[in-house]
């Protein structure tokens, strides 16, 4: 198993979701199908939909990816002056603006007070993986004591947008948890190599 770090070295020194995805990236339809469930025994399916959420978050998490849409909050740790250099935004990738999934930099002044930054001068390039933030305006920066944040939506507008092995992984992760209840994602993990290979063909850092 190969454990890295995404490709640059990112200025945050906090990460955090502010929301969670409306839907899953695999449906409680799909895992009962998976398990080999009839769809009209709803027995398990409060425990089904907390296992597919607990293994959504285990895989974006050994990928250092987004599966859904997820809005994220990153505070500076040291911000670049530098348009052209930009900053990497980490949990890729970043989803498009489309007026519901803005991004947002927002910072304190040298008077303590709270700035936001012209969306004109937010830019992001989308082609590159993770996307990279550019911003046009000049932003104070008090080196570890910046306040800056930045808030961005990352990750797939619809579940058959993920990739199929992150898809299939999740369902190995979820079929495993239900058949060994009381075993941890990461001990399961552990003895079914298949997850690994899975995740590892999608993996864009080399983390997985």
């Amino acid at each position: 198993m190969t454990r890295g770090l995404i490709t640059t070295p990112i200025p945050f020194r906090s990460i955090v979701r502010v929301t969670q995805p409306e839907v899953g990236p695999v449906s409680l339809f799909e895992v009962k199908q998976h398990l080999g469930i009839m769809p009209e025994v709803a027995d398990d399916d409060d425990f089904l939909m907390g296992l597919i959420a607990s293994a959504r978050i285990v895989v974006e998490e050994r990928l250092y990816q987004t599966t859904m849409a997820t809005q994220w909050r990153a505070k500076a740790f040291r911000w670049s002056s530098c348009s052209c250099r930009g900053i990497e935004l980490p949990y890729p990738p970043v989803l498009w603006d489309d007026g519901e999934h803005a991004i947002q930099v927002r910072w304190t002044d040298a008077d303590g007070n709270w700035q936001v930054a012209d969306p004109a001068n937010v830019m992001v390039d989308y082609e590159e993986i993770p996307g990279r933030l550019h911003i046009r305006e000049s932003i104070y920066d008090a080196c570890c004591e910046s306040t800056a944040t930045v808030t961005w939506w990352a990750g797939y507008r619809r579940p058959q947008d993920v990739p199929a092995p992150i898809r299939t992984a999740i369902k190995r992760i979820v079929g495993a948890c239900y058949s060994a209840r009381g075993d941890t994602p990461e001990g399961i993990l552990r003895r079914d190599p298949a997850v690994d290979s899975l995740l590892a063909s999608c993996s864009i850092s080399g983390r997985y």
